[in-house]
């Protein structure tokens, strides 16, 4: 819906698009790989707007603010005429590590070499473990719980959650399923109620809670990019090309991506994030992420969706982008964007985004 559409008090609706396209611009530098590359990310982090179903919305005369948040991504899910904003969900709102350097025993520690030791220390382990052996007819399970910000063209602002699980087969090549839950509101922000938001989704012809689906496709296609390099499922041309020698790989990336030191570290993540990669590529993304400048320890105990590990994170553009993982395991635990600097309707320092990720083999599909 083009904002002209929309009666509004006088000069609010010029507040409103400006802040919609200032939003869409900072996500879009300090998350394009996450939302892009991470096919379950792409598909519940990034709402599109109603004509997607049916081609380009923006060709329709949407707003500059959704048309520049729909090229993030082009997801499976919708909620249509909406986009996604860098805002926050409070109660998931974590504390900063105010200064560079981080206080253990007496001991003072750079937090940017201790997020590099830490990430290091999280190679080391994962090299040391083992996957889950999953053997033929089984499926290796990743339940993700996934939650972000959403916009109205009318201003309104708040976060759904979802909770959705991937089931990938022995042969990576057979048919990927992917239950896609319910996207349900939870947090309201500004003028926004749980009552005004039913009325947008009615107002729309649309079911609030959005229903949940289960999509399927051969090698991961209802997953991954089919133009993007994914970590989880590598072509024997991939898996002999790419580097795993940290520096190196770092540079590789850079390349593929034609991205700078934010968006390496925002694809590391949103690699990390798809619960797929195998633990030889874990390792070797771990050490690529403690190459990157800027990364610190951002929080040394942070609990995400009921379990415990260490954020080490890095900021572009007023967003930054945490990894949150157990260095003594290497067990990767999720991520979360925070906007660090707020807006007149999301303050500083509100967590926008978080996807949490656990791993289990089982013998069929739910």
């Amino acid at each position: 819906m083009n904002l002209s559409e929309v009666t509004y008090p006088k000069d609010t609706k010029n507040r409103v698009q400006t802040l919609l396209v200032e939003e869409a611009n900072r996500t879009s530098r300090s998350a394009r790989n996450w939302l892009e590359i991470t096919g379950i990310r792409a598909r519940t982090l990034q709402p599109l707007g109603a004509d997607a179903q049916h081609g380009s919305s923006a060709s329709r005369g949407e707003s500059n603010g959704e048309a520049q948040a729909q090229k993030l991504s082009q997801p499976k899910r919708i909620i249509r005429r909406t986009i996604l904003v860098s805002g926050a969900a409070a109660v998931l709102a974590g504390g900063l590590v105010a200064s560079d350097v981080i206080h253990f025993g007496g001991n003072t520690i750079p937090s940017t070499a201790h997020a590099a030791e830490l990430l290091n220390r999280a190679a080391d382990s994962v090299i040391a473990t083992t996957d889950p052996a999953v053997g033929p007819g089984q499926y290796l399970r990743l339940d993700t719980a996934e939650s972000t910000i959403n916009a109205s063209e009318n201003g309104l602002m708040w976060t759904a959650r979802s909770d959705n699980q991937l089931f990938v087969p022995y042969d990576r090549n057979g048919e990927w399923v992917l239950n896609l839950g319910p996207l349900e509101p939870a947090e309201y922000f500004g003028a926004a109620t749980e009552e005004k938001v039913e009325n947008y989704y009615r107002s729309k012809g649309l079911q609030s809670p959005e229903p949940g689906r289960q999509l399927r496709g051969l090698g991961g296609t209802v997953v991954f990019s089919a133009n993007s390099v994914t970590f989880g499922n590598l072509s024997p041309t991939e898996e002999a090309t790419i580097p795993r020698e940290p520096a190196a790989l770092v540079d590789w990336i850079k390349a593929e991506i034609k991205g700078t030191d934010a968006s390496v570290w925002s694809f590391i993540a949103g690699q990390l994030a798809t619960g797929v990669v195998p633990a030889e590529w874990r390792a070797a993304l771990y050490r690529a992420a403690a190459l990157v400048p800027g990364a610190i320890v951002t929080e040394q105990q942070i609990t995400l969706d009921g379990r415990s590990g260490t954020a080490v994170g890095r900021t572009e553009d007023g967003v930054r982008t945490d990894v949150i993982f157990d260095p003594a395991s290497g067990l990767f635990i999720g991520m979360r964007a925070v906007n660090e600097t707020g807006n007149s309707i999301v303050p500083a320092g509100t967590t926008t985004a978080w996807t949490s990720v656990r791993t289990s083999v089982v013998d069929s599909i739910d």
